[in-house]
């Protein structure tokens, strides 16, 4: 037997500002059901529930609640009447709630719903939440990485690297885990750190931080964009090293003019972030064909199948790949900059270990001899 109707989105356009992150979405849920968005980073995962929850305006649209409006163009029910429960992401819970209280906040009845209490519908859905880091790893592993070219001994090919990215990406992006003295260990003096890599007003000894406010971010992008600290070490998976996913993401960029940056990606389709090294890659479309779906008879597929230039950049394809190992190669340095000490230290252990394992065997065997 069908459920009613409980939550329906038609035609929703929502955002931030002036600025749409969703637009002409329609969905609905039956009551009982349980519904899961996934997406790359950007997409309007998390804009579409806030404003179900009633945290973002509607710009067109409406938003139906058990077959009453509780948002449209000019119109938000306030958030605590709608009795919509959220657990944000950034950790915006309920202090004196336990986890599961958090959950259950907003649920119409703390007896039953149906032949289905409140606690055995949260354990499902605490159950289903715990699928949900592999069903995310399997959707973004569709394009194949690329081998990132190796860079940790090339200190002339670091410290370009280090080059590129104060001046491409610490405009949006930060890397509080780094302080610009600490590139001295590139083999650069304070004085060319000073004139090449700090901005006005900025100090050697400061962290790399961006002038770019959360907030303004995500108007601009529907995201805060994420530190880079450790992002190498972040994207590493079964598919390739971090290093691999971030030379293939920054060669794979395209000329997409559906997207609201006007850039799309084939390592993050949909992508919010823009293509900030164009100027020196050019402008690429990606070329598609269709193909007949293996798995489903009459159905068509859109294939992949290369790039083209349409617009000539500063570097030749070549020097452009060399430009972004080398950014990858700094990115995998700021990572763990101690990774060469930590390795040459580790030969040492190991050559020590060995003599040690001999000495005590010869030792062994001569007190047991003497013994016998």
């Amino acid at each position: 037997m069908s459920q009613p109707l409980l939550l329906n989105l038609r035609n929703l356009a929502c955002g931030y500002q002036d600025q749409r992150v969703v637009q002409n979405l329609n969905l609905h849920l039956n009551a009982g059901d349980i519904g899961c968005l996934l997406g790359s980073s950007g997409c309007g995962k998390t804009t579409t529930l806030r404003a179900i929850a009633g945290f973002e305006p509607v710009h067109e649209g409406e938003i139906h609640l058990a077959g009453e409006v509780i948002s449209r163009a000019g119109f938000t029910l306030a958030p605590e009447k709608r009795r919509i429960g959220m657990v944000f992401q950034d950790y915006a819970l309920w202090p004196h709630m336990t986890v599961f209280e958090n959950i259950a906040f907003g649920h119409p009845s703390a007896q039953s719903s149906g032949t289905e209490t409140v606690e055995a519908r949260i354990e499902k859905l605490l159950a289903i939440l715990a699928l949900v880091p592999a069903m995310a790893l399997a959707s973004e592993g569709g394009f194949p990485l690329d081998k990132a070219p190796d860079r940790q001994t090339n200190m002339a090919a670091l410290q370009h690297g280090a080059k590129l990215f104060v001046n491409y990406c610490l405009n949006c992006h930060a890397a509080v885990s780094m302080r610009y003295n600490r590139l001295r260990d590139l083999g650069l003096t304070e004085d060319q750190i000073k004139q090449n890599l700090l901005f006005s007003g900025d100090k050697v000894g400061d962290l790399m931080t961006t002038s770019l406010a959360p907030q303004d971010a995500k108007a601009f992008f529907g995201v805060v964009p994420p530190d880079l600290s450790v992002i190498s070490r972040a994207k590493s998976s079964s598919a390739g090293t971090g290093g691999d996913y971030l030379y293939t993401y920054l060669r794979t960029f395209y000329k997409d003019d559906t997207r609201p940056t006007g850039w799309n990606n084939m390592v993050v389709p949909n992508v919010a972030m823009p293509h900030v090294l164009w100027e020196l890659q050019g402008v690429q479309t990606a070329k598609f064909v269709e193909e007949n779906d293996p798995h489903e008879a009459g159905k068509k597929i859109h294939k992949f199948a290369g790039f083209e230039q349409v617009k000539p950049g500063t570097l030749n394809k070549i020097e452009y790949d060399n430009a972004v190992a080398d950014l990858v190669g700094y990115m995998e340095w700021m990572a763990e900059p101690a990774q060469q000490t930590r390795k040459r230290l580790g030969v040492w252990v190991l050559l020590f270990l060995s003599v040690f394992a001999l000495l005590a065997w010869r030792l062994n065997a001569s007190f047991w001899k003497e013994v016998k």
